[in-house]
């Protein structure tokens, strides 16, 4: 009978607070390189993934849980050499369940473990490898965990704020000369009490937003997509070595309302935001008029303070009842943003179009004559200082058909 009421009393108790979650990921290493960066480059990665076949995806599967549920997540390490382990980064949990080494515990080649813990406050969060940190995390075991409220409403919190859509951005860069047979496959001696390795200058050559960079943040998951007056909410999240300067354009209202998985204790409006790594913000967006832009990332030394790369995520914001579109889309332009050379390819069918290339101040930068949808063509913006530019297609009659905003680097 008392066993009876315990289970009857489980049950009940899991039905108000949450829900049993079993979950698993897989660590796995693909040695010969696969993950294709923006310019073509293959580049081998360590990381976890849900699936045992198939390559390695940047940054590792999103962890979804509500609120008050009871999450079992198992790690089935498939490495081959050195152990590995999930650090709940941000998360309430105890030292056991946390994936620190030295107070829980290591997951070694082909055994199954697994971390308990009752999903806390919804927020943003990181699980990484917590095992040679440096290496492990530099070679892509690091994920992005989200708790939703218990109800899993389009709400940051409960009672918190209600938005239309969400964004998930994981920064981080990558230095290739790290991701090698030599630092992958490491024996790992367990005997051991202090573990040395040699490892290379970290100097990143690629700087990334969810494992992508330039051309690639047009990706739909990445760059966003909204109408007048819907509210964005943007999950932004800095597991790289750098840190990151945020640009948000003025007409977005950018509100920084959570940091590290808390509500802030009051809300700070600004177009800018500093993120250092490991730290996790919340922010809500909000347009009211139709516009096409971008938001900048700026990556920085944390020593010297010396930016090192930007990126751009395209934005845009179309008049809700549709009537004003923001571009007829005759013309589609790559990579943009870009570096060197500015493809333009004609999507209908335009005899003859001029085009001028103008700064944001409106002075002309470049102006080419009796373009042809016979090829396509390629402006040369070597010479061209970095920034913001718009680019205006006219007819030969001079009048014009559309224009487009140019993001150089």
């Amino acid at each position: 009978m008392k066993n009876i009421f315990f289970i009857l009393c489980v049950i009940f108790s899991s039905s108000l607070f949450g829900q049993i979650v079993i979950d698993r990921v897989i660590s796995k290493v693909d040695l010969s390189p696969q993950y294709e960066l923006y310019d073509g480059s293959l580049v081998s990665l360590m990381g976890y993934t849900k699936l045992i076949g198939g390559a390695i995806d940047l940054p590792a599967p999103t962890l979804y849980y509500n609120e008050g549920d009871s999450v079992n997540l198992k790690l089935w390490n498939l490495s081959q050499n050195a152990p590995h382990t999930i650090h709940l980064h941000g998360l309430d949990v105890d030292q056991q369940n946390d994936g620190v080494p030295s107070l829980s515990w290591q997951v070694h080649h082909n055994e199954t473990k697994t971390y308990e813990f009752i999903a806390p406050h919804p927020g943003t969060y990181i699980y990484h490898c917590h095992v040679v940190t440096p290496i492990h995390l530099q070679g892509g075991m690091y994920g992005m965990l989200i708790v939703l409220p218990a109800d899993s409403s389009k709400t940051t919190w409960t009672g918190g704020y209600t938005y239309d859509k969400d964004y998930s951005w994981m920064t981080s860069e990558l230095d290739t000369n790290w991701h090698s047979d030599t630092l992958f496959n490491h024996e790992h001696d367990t005997t051991a009490a202090i573990m040395t390795m040699e490892i290379p200058i970290y100097e990143p050559q690629y700087f990334l937003v969810n494992g992508k960079s330039e051309q690639q943040l047009n990706d739909t998951t990445i760059s966003i997509s909204s109408k007048t007056n819907e509210v964005i909410y943007l999950r932004l999240a800095n597991i790289g070595y750098h840190g990151n300067k945020f640009s948000f354009p003025s007409s977005l209202n950018a509100k920084i309302i959570s940091s590290d998985g808390r509500p802030l204790p009051m809300v700070e409006i600004s177009d800018s935001l500093l993120i250092t790594p490991g730290e996790r913000y919340g922010v809500l967006l909000e347009g009211n008029s139709a516009l096409i832009d971008s938001i900048q990332i700026d990556y920085f030394n944390l020593n010297s303070g010396v930016v090192l790369n930007s990126q751009n995520i395209n934005i845009t914001i179309q008049n809700a009842i549709g009537i004003e579109e923001l571009s007829i889309n005759k013309f589609k332009l790559y990579p943009n943003p870009v570096k060197d050379n500015l493809t333009i390819i004609f999507n209908d069918r335009e005899t003859i179009v001029d085009a001028t290339i103008f700064s944001a101040e409106g002075k002309i930068i470049k102006s080419i004559k009796g373009l042809q949808d016979k090829a396509n063509h390629k402006i040369n913006l070597q010479d061209v200082p970095r920034g913001t530019y718009f680019i205006q297609f006219k007819n030969q009659s001079g009048s014009k058909i559309e224009s487009h905003k140019i993001i150089k680097h």
